[in-house]
């Protein structure tokens, strides 16, 4: 395999190990360990856009010789799709939950007749519960479209460059005012920017990778930047740095090399997390933190277990779907 693929693929198992811990938090832990959930979901706040930075990479490496409606329509089908149905999937066994009087959601974020659940999967910011589930389906749709109109009408790597360059410092003004919100979910108008930088960055890195040695040293002097940011405005540098992980994680495998049978693991993860991303919350994960809470396990156990529990369920989940032909409307 090409070590850019790998480099890739691992890069992605990290960052969905990363998006399963950002949804271990639960309102039965005590405060202590609540904290440090949070600390966890901080460090990995650049999860997300790792997979934004992975999926233009691998549009960059692509051979697939299409056009901007041929590409759109294709990945509609592949996460619009998709979309549609988990979204309405999940949309029935909340209201059944809801019906059985096993919870009591919040009507402000969630509506409580099976037609407004349906509803909302228009909506899929924070404040719609089912669309929120799956917003990085719509959102990755979102920028890759818009990226690939904006690279047909330029005909040119070469505005990809200056895109990058000019979402950059559309970001550093943001941030003037008020630290990104990196780890929150939905689509606003911060995680829209960031999300097609990461696109650009990842399609840019994979288009000029003999240059690459020129411009090595760019994700860690943002970082240290990040960090002297973090300083002076005590904490909205921290963003800056997220912007950067992915860049700086790639580089470090890309030159390490994932060949290694450690590496193995993640590279396989990586491959999957499709799945994982979409099966992984809330039917597996909470169930089994809210199970385990019950039956007293220690809280720090109930998270290791659980993530690990839920990651394998989705792997599992992943390969019966790929087995089966019939099953390939299914596949994410």
């Amino acid at each position: 395999m090409d070590n850019r693929q790998s480099a890739v693929d691992v890069l992605k198992g990290l960052a969905i190990i990363g998006v399963v811990l950002h949804h271990v938090k639960n309102r039965r832990f005590d405060a202590a360990v609540q904290e440090q959930l949070l600390g966890v979901i901080h460090v990995m706040a650049w999860a997300v856009y790792a997979f934004l930075f992975a999926s233009g990479h691998l549009h960059a490496l692509s051979r697939r010789q299409e056009g901007a409606g041929e590409f759109i329509w294709r990945r509609a089908v592949r996460l619009l799709v998709p979309y549609l149905w988990l979204g309405a999937l999940y949309a029935v066994v909340f209201q059944v939950i809801q019906n059985l009087g096993l919870v009591d959601y919040d009507p402000t974020r969630i509506e409580p007749t099976l037609l407004g659940k349906l509803k909302s999967l228009v909506l899929c910011d924070q404040d719609h519960v089912i669309g929120e589930q799956l917003y990085f389906f719509v959102l990755l749709f979102g920028v890759s479209s818009a990226f690939v109109l904006l690279l047909q009408i330029s005909g040119s790597v070469w505005f990809v460059a200056w895109l990058v360059g000019a979402l950059f410092v559309g970001l550093v003004a943001m941030m003037a005012m008020r630290p990104l919100p990196l780890a929150t979910t939905g689509l606003s108008r911060e995680m829209l920017l960031g999300a097609l930088l990461q696109y650009a960055l990842g399609y840019l890195l994979g288009k000029t990778r003999e240059a690459r040695a020129r411009w090595q040293w760019a994700p860690v002097a943002g970082i240290g930047v990040g960090a002297v940011l973090a300083v002076i405005s005590r904490g909205a540098g921290y963003s800056w740095v997220m912007l950067f992980v992915p860049l700086a994680l790639y580089l470090v495998l890309d030159q390490v090399g994932t060949g290694a049978r450690g590496f193995a693991p993640l590279s396989a993860l990586g491959q999957m997390s499709g799945a994982v991303f979409a099966f992984h919350t809330p039917f597996i994960l909470q169930p089994l933190l809210i199970f385990l809470f019950k039956l007293q396990v220690p809280q720090l156990v109930n998270v290791g277990v659980s993530v690990c529990v839920t990651l394998a369920s989705c792997v599992v989940i992943h390969k019966v779907l790929h087995r089966y032909a019939w099953l390939k409307w299914l596949r994410i």
